[in-house]
């Protein structure tokens, strides 16, 4: 089998980080081609290519890293909705097709693709090509509705191209099923994939350290997460929760929403008048540095989060996991977590207090969390093998 993955950013973010350790469940006499975008210089690359080559390239005799210009202004539209510039849009589109022609992708057995930015194009230039090989794409989200996504899903239904669709819970295989087609849809779990060291809880420290793990957009709800903290930092630090870690950054340079919405942070931290919490950004960090730096995790996604990796790697990490539970999250955090309703700060003060002051039934929740977490990872294998059978 030779296959061609296309990465649907040059970061590493989780969805990269997940790819890459789905990659390494794969059988190891494949020959892999890696297409990695860049949308300026090739060294944007850089961090992804080094985390490809670590995991993988002592197994896996057979692959390669190859770098594949995106067109920068069609990559920042990406996420900008109906302000869009569709004439823009359709110039890049087109001149990515004419780009593409260089790879003679043709030779591949399969194709890949991990997200939406990479999915869209290479669907239009395969199904124009007539390639009548596997494509595989891998939704790390929910499906969009909205143009011109919304007119893709309708071609599902009159393309020869064998289809693959793949969502990473049960949660988005749902939602696949609206806009199949002629595709199959198969679930693939994230493994967690990392080594992460597993941390009995400690109720007799002192101090308890908050984390926050996310990229920065409004729909991870990290202000929500800062004003429980500012409207509860009495109640908290006389739990003896003191600080709060946001680890993330805003990696995918794209329009709309994450426009300037560190900056926001920054601003709702300095109107915070409580000075028993401190807060503290964290720009790059692995997940075994992550795990082992904090005791609780809030996962704050506002809407529906597609699977929520972070949760998995808490759980393998011994570390409890508060979260709004709503779609692929809830998958993971119904079993082993504290889920809480959105907009209920009291809610969110209230598991704190259980975690912090029943250590007994904290430890238990922790071990069903692993447990949980070791299932997820056993599917994710066998989900992997599943989809390589219907290839």
């Amino acid at each position: 089998m030779k296959l061609a993955i296309y990465f649907n950013s040059p970061s590493l973010g989780g969805a990269e980080r997940s790819m890459v350790h789905q990659i390494a469940l794969m059988p190891k006499n494949w020959k892999i081609s890696v297409f990695v975008p860049y949308l300026e210089v090739v060294s944007e690359i850089t961090e992804l290519d080094a985390f490809l080559r670590k995991t993988l390239f002592a197994t896996f005799p057979f692959i390669e890293i190859i770098p594949l210009q995106y067109p920068a202004a069609l990559y920042s539209q990406s996420r900008f909705g109906s302000q869009a510039k569709l004439f823009e849009v359709g110039l890049d589109l087109l001149h990515f097709q004419l780009h593409l022609r260089h790879f003679n992708l043709q030779q591949y057995d399969a194709h890949w693709c991990n997200g939406n930015k990479i999915g869209l194009p290479l669907f239009l230039f395969l199904e124009k090509e007539k390639c009548r090989r596997p494509f595989v794409w891998h939704f790390r989200d929910y499906p969009e509705s909205r143009f011109p996504y919304s007119a893709i899903w309708k071609l599902f239904a009159h393309t020869r191209l064998p289809l693959f669709l793949v969502g990473n819970s049960d949660s988005v295989c749902s939602v696949l099923k609206t806009i199949k087609g002629r595709g199959q849809i198969f679930r693939l779990y994230n493994p967690a994939g990392e080594s992460l060291k597993f941390r009995p809880w400690d109720g007799n420290k002192k101090n308890f350290k908050m984390g926050l793990v996310s990229m920065l957009a409004p729909w991870k709800g990290l202000h929500i997460a800062i004003q429980y903290h500012q409207w509860l930092a009495k109640e908290l630090s006389t739990l003896g929760v003191k600080e709060v870690c946001i680890y993330g950054a805003n990696i995918y340079r794209t329009k709309g929403e994450h426009d300037n919405y560190a900056h926001s942070l920054r601003d709702l931290l300095d109107k915070f008048t409580h000075e028993t919490c401190r807060f503290e950004f964290i720009t790059n960090a692995s997940p075994p540095e992550i795990f082992s730096n904090i005791d609780i995790l809030f996962h704050s996604s506002l809407r529906p989060e597609p699977f929520g990796r972070v949760i998995l790697e808490a759980y393998m990490s011994g570390v409890p996991v508060i979260s709004f539970s709503e779609g692929g999250a809830a998958e993971l955090v119904n079993f082993g977590g504290y889920p809480i309703l959105k907009h209920h700060p009291f809610a969110y003060y209230s598991v704190i207090k259980d975690i912090i002051e029943n250590g007994d039934r904290t430890s238990c929740k922790i071990e069903q969390a692993r447990a949980r977490g070791e299932e997820i990872n056993t599917y994710a294998k066998s989900d992997m093998e599943k989809l390589i059978r219907n290839f």
